[in-house]
């Protein structure tokens, strides 16, 4: 049996676009504003799908409803063979009309997978792992929100650059950092700025970017390395124009991660067996 040709409302725009205006409304009643982050891929792998060397430099503000009102849903906190893991998941609800007015099209169509949000309610990132625009279900013919089911974000030495201070402090918690005590120089090194190796920063042979720096004890903490650091130079700041001469360098120390053991396991390997570049196999020779 057909439907009523003469009660058709898929047609119908006034329609369509009036219950777009009431769920936008909606939203904007009960939901909370987030800052959606897009992904910015710089070296794809097609195979794996990843990409190690992404960034995230341009934010949108955005109203999200929250469907989970029971509190975040998944495996929760789960202990793993690898640690503690946190894997909380939720659904954020936003309005396609929304995110086409808001996010530039150049950037995105759609939210994808992959691409961050931002909770300023409790100062955490979530990843989009999965976009539903189907939930409400073609109302009169017509498709009105996306679904997002997201997950506490893993941190996995992405850059953070979108000059919202909340945000990039979250990359700079997380990142992997390497320690250096300095013997001598000259200037303050600022949080932030570009430290180098070579003639110029065009033609470093390093590079890395400042996360602490205590003249006190001449200490400096580095994150975003690229190259390798010698303990034979100095060591320049490309915006407080600094010179130090460094003494000593530890890769192994994470100060951003409170559980990372893994200067113990290679000072305690050490005794056992030698893993070092003449020796790659450990046995003795």
């Amino acid at each position: 049996m057909a439907v009523n040709p003469y009660f058709n409302h898929y047609t119908d725009y006034r329609e369509q676009n009036l219950i777009e205006d009431l769920i936008v409304e909606c939203i904007q009643f009960w939901g909370m504003d987030m800052i959606f982050l897009p992904r910015k891929y710089r070296k794809l792998d097609l195979i794996y799908g990843e990409d190690v060397i992404s960034k995230f430099e341009k934010s949108y503000d955005l109203e999200m409803y929250i469907k989970n009102v029971d509190g975040m849903t998944g495996d929760r906190d789960f202990l793993s063979k690898f640690g503690l893991e946190l894997r909380e998941q939720a659904t954020f609800t936003v309005a396609q009309k929304r995110f086409n007015e808001v996010v530039d099209v150049d950037e995105r169509i759609r939210p994808n997978e992959g691409d961050l949000i931002y909770l300023p309610l409790n100062n955490t990132l979530f990843e989009i792992k999965f976009v539903q625009p189907k939930s409400v279900f073609f109302q009169l013919g017509n498709l009105y929100v996306y679904d997002l089911q997201v997950e506490m974000y893993n941190f996995s030495h992405e850059e953070i650059k979108t000059d919202i201070i909340e945000v990039d402090n979250i990359g700079l918690r997380y990142a992997h950092t390497i320690s250096m005590e300095l013997d001598a120089g000259l200037g303050v090194f600022e949080v932030g700025e570009t430290v180098f190796q070579g003639s110029d920063l065009t033609t470093a042979t390093a590079t890395a970017e400042v996360v602490f720096f205590d003249q006190a004890s001449n200490t400096l903490l580095l994150t975003k390395i690229t190259g390798s650091f010698s303990e034979t130079e100095n060591i320049f700041g490309n915006t407080s124009g600094a010179s130090w001469f460094i003494d000593s360098i530890d890769k192994l120390s994470n100060t951003n991660d409170p559980v990372d053991n893994t200067k113990q396991f290679k000072e305690e390997s050490d005794v056992i067996i030698d893993f070092d570049e003449d020796n790659p196999f450990g046995e003795d020779l």
